[in-house]
């Protein structure tokens, strides 16, 4: 091991297990002790003994190597973050092109600056970042959209949505909770922070609904068309123009594949049913 090793300086790996180059780089002496537990909630291990220049050797050996360094943000670039913009009309989130770089911005939360041709990405945010009786769900979205950037060119789309028992629910992202599941069309995998699974012929996907149409029975198939749309809409890749080509394709992939039934969510008792 060459290079000197920063003792404030950690590197985590994203799932070991599955051999992604994806990687977070803090220096947690700069963050509140919530940090350390968020990131290994999220799927990353700790990579010990880790120097600047065994850093470079990482980003090295594989093709789509990515780093999130992950930094306390300056004084003004965390009034850019809580400012009002125009761009609030349209949600928290905000995507802005540069020349050779895209600025992801969360309002009040952080800023991530990336681009296609680097190896290294950064993350401007506060020291209570990954907190537990912070904005938790928050935290979860800028990290999934990371991956979500990160992994696209592995062959790795991920969709908002919980996975169990051999099923995944896709979901809207306000009704996500910021959770992600990640699809491999190449090694035909699914993962989560947690596990992974074959996208075999036990796996399906489901779709709940609750709005007591007549039309809609429990176990319906939705068509591919209707499938596509659902897929494009909880899907976790964001751009400026929209789903890259790679992501359109790799969304066609799986509604050929794959099908998705309607399940019907659960009754609610009535009010006067309820225990007191």
């Amino acid at each position: 091991m060459t290079g000197q090793v920063n003792d404030q300086m950690r590197v985590f790996r994203l799932r070991k297990d599955l051999d992604y180059p994806v990687y977070l780089k803090v220096d947690l002496s700069g963050f509140e002790e919530g940090m350390k537990a968020f990131i290994f909630n999220s799927g990353f291990e700790l990579m010990e003994g880790i120097s600047e220049d065994d850093i470079l050797d990482l980003l090295g050996k594989a093709s789509y190597s990515r780093i999130l360094s992950i930094t306390l943000a300056s004084n003004s670039v965390m009034r850019h973050v809580d400012q009002a913009q125009e761009s609030d009309l349209y949600g928290l989130e905000s995507l802005v092109p540069r020349e050779g770089y895209s600025v992801y911005r969360y309002k009040r939360e952080g800023i991530i600056v990336y681009s296609s041709s680097a190896s290294v990405w950064k993350l401007g945010c506060r020291s209570n970042f990954g907190e537990m009786n912070g904005e938790v769900k928050a935290y979860k979205i800028i990290l999934n959209r990371f991956l979500s950037w990160a992994l696209a060119p592995m062959g790795v789309v991920g969709f908002w949505g919980r996975y169990s028992n051999s099923e995944l629910e896709l979901l809207k992202q306000n009704d996500s909770d910021g959770e992600l599941v990640f699809l491999d069309m190449y090694r035909n995998i699914g993962f989560n922070n947690k596990t992974f699974w074959t996208l075999g012929p036990e796996f399906r996907m489901v779709k709940r609904d609750s709005t007591g149409l007549n039309s809609l029975k429990e176990g319906h198939v939705i068509s591919q068309e209707e499938f596509i749309s659902l897929l494009s809409m909880n899907c976790s890749f964001f751009d400026y123009k929209g789903l890259s080509l790679p992501i359109r394709q790799m969304i066609q992939r799986i509604s050929k594949i794959h099908t998705c039934r309607i399940s019907l969510a659960p009754e609610k008792l009535p009010r006067r049913d309820l225990s007191l």
